[in-house]
């Protein structure tokens, strides 16, 4: 899941436009959130949970990137976050 939603978030090579990354983000951060209470009992396994973490990150950090002026005190909260 992290690699697609990397690949059609991708602020390199001509990705989607701002408004389309913003619905895909939208669209996984609801999937993500409308299956945490069945899969709370896989998050005790830690490579569920890693899993679900990079997709979060991936999620958060092409939408900071997408807004202008990219801030890096953002970006170095997102990196150096726990979550």
């Amino acid at each position: 899941a992290a690699s697609i939603i990397g690949r059609y978030l991708n602020t390199q090579y001509r990705g989607p436009s701002n408004k389309k990354r913003r619905i895909i983000s939208t669209a996984a951060q609801s999937i993500m959130l409308y299956g945490a209470e069945i899969w709370a009992p896989a998050m005790d396994v830690q490579k569920y949970r890693k899993q679900l973490e990079t997709v979060h990150r991936r999620l958060l950090i092409r939408v900071v990137a997408a807004i202008e002026p990219f801030s890096r005190s953002v970006a170095g909260y997102i990196r150096d976050s726990p979550y």
